[in-house]
């Protein structure tokens, strides 16, 4: 007789994590993400607006992204403007973290759907917060 499957055995756990992006320019936050966030999600890091644009178009499938503001390629907000474009990413749950306070760039974001600007404060409980609140609302 076949076992019923079990969501909290070891092996199901770590298959069926929520993958999250995380995109900065910043060396040292790419090496702590996956360190600091691996036992909670799959943590893939990327470095700028533009690898982030060409990392949803290959298709693959994030639960949600984090994204930094001021990168050198392509910023976060011009980056996550252009994905709004694209009606398949309209539900991707996307926090902007910048490290200045910016009126202007918390009025972009705004008016986006589904995206989050947070002060970027370099501490874990603030980035744990901002990912279990964007996949709550993927689960609503």
């Amino acid at each position: 007789m076949e076992k019923p499957f079990d969501p909290n055995t070891p092996e199901n756990k770590e298959q069926f994590k929520k993958r999250i992006l995380v995109v900065d320019d910043d060396q040292f936050i790419r090496n702590f993400a996956p360190l600091a966030l691996g036992k909670l999600y799959e943590v893939v890091t990327i470095n700028d607006g533009k690898e982030l644009l060409d990392k949803l178009n290959s298709g693959e499938a994030f639960d949600a992204v984090l994204t930094d503001q001021n990168m050198l390629i392509m910023n976060g907000i011009d980056a996550i403007e252009e994905i709004r474009k694209d009606p398949k990413f309209d539900k991707l749950p996307i926090t902007l973290w910048s490290s200045l306070v910016d009126s202007e760039i918390k009025s972009r974001v705004a008016k986006l759907n589904n995206t989050k600007y947070i002060f970027k404060e370099g501490r874990l409980d603030v980035i744990k917060k901002a990912i279990e609140d964007m996949l709550e609302k993927t689960t609503e």
